[in-house]
């Protein structure tokens, strides 16, 4: 009953699988868009002496954000 069960649902964990490894790969490189976004603004914030004390928690935001992502 067991064999039979798995043979059935096998093509649903397939699809399912595959959709979630998508999702998985995509949220993956949002997210790594994000920080590189993030790092970017806050570089350009620390440029400007003014926006330092605002750039530099977004540079640290940032690269966190991609540590994340990857590992």
């Amino acid at each position: 009953m067991k064999l039979i069960f798995d043979i059935i649902s096998f093509p649903f964990k397939l699809v399912f699988g595959f959709v979630g490894f998508i999702l998985k790969v995509t949220g993956k490189i949002i997210g790594a868009i994000i920080g590189i976004a993030l790092i970017a603004c806050g570089i350009a914030l620390t440029v400007t002496i003014i926006g330092a004390p605002l750039g530099i928690p977004l540079i640290i935001a940032g690269i966190f954000m991609l540590i994340g992502c990857f590992f």
